[in-house]
């Protein structure tokens, strides 16, 4: 009878412990939701936005103008990074129309 009640008490202990590990993860989950697959772009997306050809965003990444993150051959970017530069040109673009 000892030996079921002691038995009961470990299988509560490990399911709230695991109870608890599974809690974390998700909270972690959350905390880091930004860095999901769906919401950073390609190359190509990236060419197409900012109207330039891929050699020029080799250019980019070599001098550091945009942030990127590699996955075996594959290239991704943050769409805030792409968004800086769009808002870049345009703060250039108007400044030499005024000039």
């Amino acid at each position: 009878m000892t030996d079921l009640l002691f038995s009961q008490k470990v299988d509560e202990e490990a399911l709230d412990q695991l109870e608890s590990f599974l809690n974390q993860i998700s909270s972690l989950c959350d905390k880091h939701n930004d860095k999901s697959l769906n919401e950073w772009l390609d190359a190509q997306d990236v060419c197409e936005i900012l109207n330039i050809q891929p050699r020029t965003l080799q250019t980019y990444r070599n001098n550091g103008k945009i942030g990127f993150s590699q996955i075996d051959r594959k290239i991704f970017y943050k769409p805030c990074d792409v968004e800086k530069i769009l808002n870049s040109n345009n703060s250039n673009s108007k400044k030499q129309r005024h000039a």
